[in-house]
């Protein structure tokens, strides 16, 4: 299990750097779709497990970070999610 302060150690270090993950994953996605003739796909599953405050937190206050990797990615959300008027108002523009 993971404590709180390392929870808190990700989440600072997940803002700090996703802009280096972005300038380093996306070469690596190109290569890939490259070299296999194909559109890169990534598939993040068991999102839909996590707790809606913190699915709360990743599409609502990470939007913008979510989609600035130059290759699809489709992700599994909370189905209670779907219940979250401002939740699905972020997701849906």
């Amino acid at each position: 299990m993971i404590s709180l302060k390392q929870k808190d150690e990700i989440k600072v270090k997940f803002e700090r750097k996703i802009s280096d993950l972005v300038i380093n994953i996306n070469p690596i996605a190109t290569v890939i779709a490259y070299q296999s003739d194909k559109p890169f796909l990534v598939i993040i599953d068991d999102i839909d497990k996590i707790d809606i405050a913190l699915a709360k937190d990743i599409f609502q206050a990470h939007i913008k970070a979510l989609f600035q990797p130059s290759f699809n990615i489709v992700m599994t959300i909370p189905i209670s999610a779907l219940r979250e008027v401002s939740l699905v108002a972020t997701l849906q523009t």
